[in-house]
């Protein structure tokens, strides 16, 4: 079904955005080609997850914060982004950067990306101005929070999650993979109750 969208800022493409240092920063050119490239790759097709892979000390987890920052762009966008999911105009989706334990989803991924929300200029508006906390990345629109296991995101109106890594460094490998694949079925089955249509 269409549905007529107000925007309080017409989105610009994701190839646009993600070399403007208006909207990354010094991000923008600190962000590998090969990273880059399958950001770009990810948002111009029709794709619900992105598996990142590689070697330690790859980007992985940088790439991610990118990801990030362009959904939290993108739920900017709209007028009022949760009426698009026919959600009460009050809901505040979250982000859920889940890691093995909650101190590292914080020091990995929330830390990260208010050092770099506070960098680049976009943000600078007050409009998108995010909330003195720190516990958490908070706007106004959206939120993201850190987390260890599924109950994190219980209650929360959980509009993606990330899987860091890490949360499969500490336990035996065949546990690891039960592990992250039960929170990747529950991290899938909350976002996409709440926000489809």
């Amino acid at each position: 079904m269409a549905r007529d969208i107000t925007f309080r800022e017409q989105p610009v493409s994701i190839r646009d955005w993600i070399t403007s240092e208006y909207y990354l920063g010094s991000e923008a050119k600190a962000l590998r080609p090969y990273w880059r490239d399958k950001i770009i790759e990810y948002f111009e097709g029709d794709h619900h997850e992105f598996i990142f892979s590689g070697s330690s000390r790859a980007g992985k987890t940088y790439a991610v914060c990118i990801l990030i920052l362009r959904y939290i762009y993108e739920t900017y966008c709209p007028v009022n982004f949760p009426t698009l999911f026919n959600l009460s105009p009050t809901t505040l989706p979250k982000i859920v950067f889940f890691s093995f334990t909650k101190d590292k989803a914080s020091s990995a991924g929330i830390d990260r990306l208010i050092r770099m929300v506070d960098s680049i200029p976009w943000f600078k508006h007050p409009s998108r101005r995010r909330r003195p906390v720190t516990s958490t990345l908070s706007f106004s629109w959206i939120e993201v929070l850190s987390g260890s296991n599924v109950n994190h995101a219980i209650g929360e109106d959980a509009f993606m999650g990330i899987l860091d890594e890490a949360n499969v460094r500490n336990v035996g490998k065949s546990q690891a993979v039960g592990e992250a694949q039960g929170l990747l079925m529950e991290i899938n089955m909350r976002s996409l109750t709440t926000f489809s249509y």
